[in-house]
């Protein structure tokens, strides 16, 4: 990849593989057609991109831009600016003026996370059956621990201590 003039870059996801450095979103992926914000990085072994939602960019990370490519003319100077729709245009040069993205934009970002969030805990349906669990066989053991251990597998899944003093039972 090569770094534009600036070091940051606007534009609209043309897949859904890169991933967020946001934390508002829960670092979640950006969807094609989303509008990202991307950071150029240079560690020395390698050159890339670290890519945000619009939505997860910081008032910091603005205020790098402003002091970076001034204020008066990002249309030209913001890598990428060009090639998106004029209110996004608008927008964009909009909250680095202001120093923040835009409430609404903080809102969808958030609602990646929560969505996720939600994906996840509700992963159980009501109308799926209930899954197979295999029975477990229980033993003692001759240093007074109970082991549990499921008959599909050799395994021993739990084991705690009893307490009891009393001799192993062979059956």
């Amino acid at each position: 990849m090569e770094q534009g003039g600036s070091g940051y870059r606007v534009e609209i996801a043309s897949n859904s593989r890169s991933k967020c450095k946001g934390s508002l979103c829960g670092r979640s992926k950006i969807p094609a057609g989303a509008v990202r914000f991307g950071t150029f990085v240079d560690s020395g072994r390698f050159q890339s991109w670290a890519w945000k939602h619009w939505g997860c960019v910081t008032p910091r990370m603005l205020k790098n831009v402003k002091n970076r490519l001034g204020e008066d003319d990002l249309r030209n100077t913001l890598d990428g600016i060009t090639a998106l729709p004029d209110e996004w245009i608008d927008k964009i040069i909009r909250a680095v003026q202001e120093g923040h993205v835009a409430a609404e934009d903080e809102r969808e970002s958030k609602k990646i996370a929560n969505g996720m969030k939600a994906s996840t805990s509700t992963s159980i349906r009501s109308d799926k059956k209930p899954s197979m669990v295999p029975p477990k066989v229980v033993r003692k053991t001759k240093r007074h621990h109970v082991t549990t251990k499921s008959v599909l597998s050799d395994s021993d899944d739990e084991a705690e201590f009893t307490g009891s003093s009393e001799e192993y039972d062979s059956d």
